[in-house]
């Protein structure tokens, strides 16, 4: 004999189907999977710090970024002989040496480059204090985003339109908000400044 919809003894069936007990392990098996889905998750999205120089949308390492402050006077140096080495800042009481990343990687000046945000954001130049294994710089830069998570997968190989100075530095690209950010490598930085600028 069939039931309707409507019978009670369709509904007690009903229930009685999703009231048993699940299969031994059932409930385990389904913890382990969506506990280790999760966990993978996590560890492919990598934390980085995005700002923009210019018209270049940038990233550092989450390790590298001692701090963002408001830009400060920049005491030059006599007999500077280069447009890479600014001078020296003080950060909160500290003496940094102050870099331009800009010059370093090459970057062309822009007169108008559109936000990251939504057309009531404010873009305000900030002061980054980014380094190394003790070392520490401060370079001006023109707009902080913030922090950002990028997937490794993501990263893609630099595109031959990337100037050679800038691609000599730079890990890789990734997108964020449909806008292509370069990875920078710390490490070649810093040396890259102690090396040639110090």
């Amino acid at each position: 004999m069939e039931h309707c919809l409507n019978c009670p003894v369709y509904h007690s069936s009903g229930r009685t189907l999703l009231d048993r007990p699940p299969p031994e392990g059932y409930t385990k098996e389904w913890t382990e999977v969506f506990r280790h889905a999760v966990v993978e998750e996590y560890q492919k999205s990598t934390p980085v710090f995005a700002f923009r120089i210019e018209a270049e949308w940038l990233a550092l390492p989450m390790s590298a970024v001692i701090e963002i402050t408001e830009r400060k006077s920049i005491h030059t140096l006599p007999h500077r002989s280069n447009n890479v080495l600014l001078g020296i800042t003080n950060v909160r009481g500290e003496l940094h040496i102050a870099v331009s990343l800009s010059a370093l990687l090459g970057l062309e000046r822009l007169s108008d480059v559109k936000p990251m945000q939504s057309i009531n954001y404010r873009q305000y130049p900030r002061a980054l204090v980014f380094g190394h294994e003790g070392e520490d710089f401060v370079t001006p830069v023109d707009e902080v985003f913030g922090v950002v998570q990028y997937n490794a997968k993501q990263l893609a190989p630099n595109p031959v339109t990337l100037t050679k100075t800038l691609a000599a530095f730079t890990r890789g690209i990734f997108e964020y908000k449909e806008r292509p950010m370069g990875l920078l490598d710390e490490e070649l930085l810093v040396l890259s400044l102690q090396k040639n600028y110090l």
